[in-house]
């Protein structure tokens, strides 16, 4: 008996986008690839007539094709069909109901819009804040009821640690009123998004910020919220530099720490960009800093200022979005050359991959946790309020006598009065010298 031939299966992909579900798939006798999703609001109904010409009602099932066959294109094109759905969700929402938006619409048009442009670790700061307000205030709270009792109890909850991110199993503690600053600065940000952002031809999403109605917090001047009032700005020494230094292999036999922890000490970086480097951004040769320079549309000729080579920081590991190609110091030159010694990397690759997935990056937090480990076997006290930044401070403060803006250029601040008021510091024997006005 002849065997059955089964019926060629046509490609398809179920996806979930912004909290929209749709299917992407090939059909039979099309050429292109389509798009299917229930109609399951009344603002979907709204989107289909309008920039479809469709008139489905809420439920049916709406089939389009999205007019290419190529996967890529058509991922992308079902992507942003699904945020056009999400955001008219959204928007519907508030203007059929009284009081103006809620937390969670306010949220949610914030993950739509805002989160998707932002690097990883970014969007994980902000899903961490989106997750501790709406556990404070609740996803329903209508936004413009924000009062100062509402800021008084989140303060309160975050000092003693009732509120806090999901710690995974670890001791849940209070914070200072540095780290409440932070988080109404965010709110704040994302507030003042809400107001930026038009529906219905022009309307405000949020008509007013309800922060800026709120009286001024007790000893604050016009700040609805706490300061803090004895800021934290630890800094290192070199010499707790080269005690952590004698115990790194100890901690991390592959090199890795001990090479980040140098480039923190002699380039003023953050960890986050330094544990984002990759190989190609090590820029080693006259040759490759020409090169590099001119692609990137700078003055090539600075690149005889580079003798030891240069380090490109990537504007996607940058905090500031900002690209940045900084010469090496020769401490820092070695101390590479040292690790690629020990541990080749061959290829685009990071410079400092994770254990688990040598294509993925280390993870800060796993390259703080390997510093604190190496600082403890060194027999050195924590220092409060900072791991690898402290450093940071230390490389600002050895070079406060020099311009301000090549400084600020070489350690990539874009905001000079940041640094010198965050992380230039004073030094006891300056300070003596002010005393005794010596000079």
């Amino acid at each position: 008996m002849p065997k059955t031939r089964k019926p060629k299966q046509h490609w398809s992909k179920n996806l979930a986008e912004f909290g929209v579900k749709f299917r992407i798939y090939k059909r039979a006798g099309s050429s292109s690839i389509w798009f299917s999703a229930v109609l399951k609001h009344e603002s979907d109904v709204r989107v289909v007539g309008a920039r479809h010409g469709k008139d489905l009602p809420k439920g049916k099932k709406l089939r389009l094709s999205l007019g290419t066959a190529s996967k890529k294109h058509a991922t992308d094109t079902a992507i942003a069909m699904a945020k056009e759905f999400a955001e008219a969700r959204i928007t519907g929402l508030v203007r059929q109901e009284e009081g103006g938006p809620t937390l969670g619409q306010i949220f949610g048009l914030y993950r739509v819009e805002k989160m998707p442009l932002f690097t990883e670790g970014r969007a994980k700061f902000a899903a961490t804040h989106i997750d501790l307000f709406t556990e404070a205030w609740g996803s329903d709270f209508r936004v413009a009821n924000l009062s100062q009792s509402h800021v008084a109890r989140f303060v309160a909850d975050r000092r003693s640690g009732v509120l806090a991110p999901d710690l995974q199993g670890r001791t849940v503690t209070g914070v200072r009123d540095g780290t409440v600053d932070g988080d109404f600065k965010w709110l704040r940000s994302v507030l003042n998004f809400a107001r930026r952002h038009k529906v219905d031809g022009g309307r405000r999403f949020l008509s007013v910020d309800p922060l800026d109605d709120l009286p001024a917090w007790p000893k604050e001047k016009r700040s609805p919220w706490p300061k803090e009032k004895n800021k934290r700005k630890p800094v290192a020494s070199h010499e707790r530099y080269a005690r952590t230094q004698e115990h790194t292999d100890a901690v991390d036999p592959t090199g890795r720490l001990r090479c980040i922890l140098a480039l923190a000490r002699f380039t003023g970086r953050r960890e986050s960009a330094i544990c984002g480097l990759g190989t190609t951004d090590v820029l080693r040769d006259q040759a490759a800093v020409t090169q590099e320079l001119a692609g990137a549309g700078m003055d090539e000729r600075i690149g005889g200022h580079m003798p030891h080579g240069a380090l490109r920081w990537n504007a996607a590991t940058d905090k500031e979005g900002f690209l940045f190609i900084a010469p090496l110091s020769r401490e820092a030159r070695a101390e590479i050359d040292r690790y690629l010694a020990k541990s080749p990397r061959v290829g685009d690759v990071p410079l400092f991959p994770g254990s688990q997935n040598e294509m993925k990056v280390v993870r800060r937090d796993v390259a703080s946790r390997w510093l604190l480990k190496a600082e403890k076997m060194a027999e050195l006290p924590k220092l409060h309020g900072g791991v690898y930044h402290p450093y940071r401070r230390l490389w600002a403060s050895e070079r406060k006598a020099l311009p301000s803006v090549d400084v600020a250029e070489c350690g990539g601040w874009k905001d000079i009065d940041t640094m010198m008021s965050s992380y230039v510091t004073s030094d006891a024997a300056t300070v003596l010298r002010v005393v005794e006005n010596t000079g």
